[in-house]
């Protein structure tokens, strides 16, 4: 699976900063267990990467590490939660915006943070990158293509 981000990552690792894979069937069970079906591009990206922070100021949750505790996917979205966003979404990235898949249209939004009104919606995970995200960074660090 081709996906923009991996691409960024490896032409300028320096910029990103991974938790590292997590085998598909152990991520599979994580998510199990959870009840959460995502789709699979979003899978594929936290079993190559586990999640991590990237640009300065850029974070996809980590599933299943411990190294960022703010950052766990768990705990987000038991914050989230609890704020209100509703159980059809998983909040999955936050920077200067922040992101949640849902869960029953496999779709990607930009989401208010306090009211979690849609901002902007995504198809897939290359879109919300390549559209949603890559564009405020892409001038800054010389990103190509």
């Amino acid at each position: 699976m081709k996906l923009t981000i991996l691409d960024d990552a490896a032409t300028t690792p320096t910029l990103f900063c991974w938790a590292g894979p997590i085998e598909p069937s152990v991520l599979d069970s994580w998510l199990k267990e959870r009840a959460w079906v995502v789709p699979e591009d979003l899978k594929y990206l936290w079993s190559q990467t586990g999640g991590g922070d990237f640009f300065e100021s850029e974070t996809i949750f980590a599933p299943s590490s411990s190294l960022w505790a703010d950052d766990s996917l768990d705990e987000v979205n038991r914050h989230q939660r609890n704020k209100g966003l509703p159980n059809r979404y998983v909040a999955f990235h936050s920077g200067l915006r922040f992101s949640a898949v849902d869960m029953t249209k496999g779709r990607y939004f930009f989401l208010d943070e306090d009211s979690f009104q849609v901002q902007q919606e995504f198809p897939a995970l290359e879109k919300w990158y390549v559209e949603g995200v890559r564009p405020d960074f892409a001038d800054r660090y010389s990103l190509t293509k």
